[in-house]
């Protein structure tokens, strides 16, 4: 369910074996997979989508349900995760997040390891 229509929906694809693919379809199950809004053949780059409010409003889904589905031709593991936010321009900890750019765009993306929070690491410079 998408919330907040002023927010980002970022759908992220981790597969660890096979080779899965993600379609995503917003207010209804699509009867055909190839039929979905968005998929991971078309859209996807480096297996993370990011529909912006502008892009879910171009096809009257600002909010709402969306469906989200895995097909594979093979068995396949992964992780999928689902946000309805701002983009985040600190890179997660772990696994690294692929960062977002649009065509003609710059922006700067920093990684802030959770240890520099630690009360017993002190920095200087």
């Amino acid at each position: 369910m998408v919330t907040k229509a002023e927010k980002d929906l970022k759908i992220r694809l981790d597969q660890y074996s096979g080779d899965p693919n993600i379609f995503v379809n917003p207010g209804e199950m699509p009867t055909n997979l190839w039929f979905a809004k968005f998929n991971s053949r078309d859209h996807f780059e480096n297996e993370e989508l990011v529909l912006t409010p502008a892009e879910r409003k171009s096809v009257n889904a600002s909010t709402g349900e969306y469906y989200i589905c895995i097909f594979g031709n093979t068995a396949a593991t992964y992780k999928l995760r689902v946000d309805n936010e701002d983009h985040d321009v600190f890179l997660k900890s772990g696994i690294s997040e692929a960062g977002y750019i649009n065509e003609n765009e710059t922006q700067s993306f920093y990684f802030r390891d959770p240890i520099l929070s630690h009360p017993d690491v002190n920095i200087s410079m």
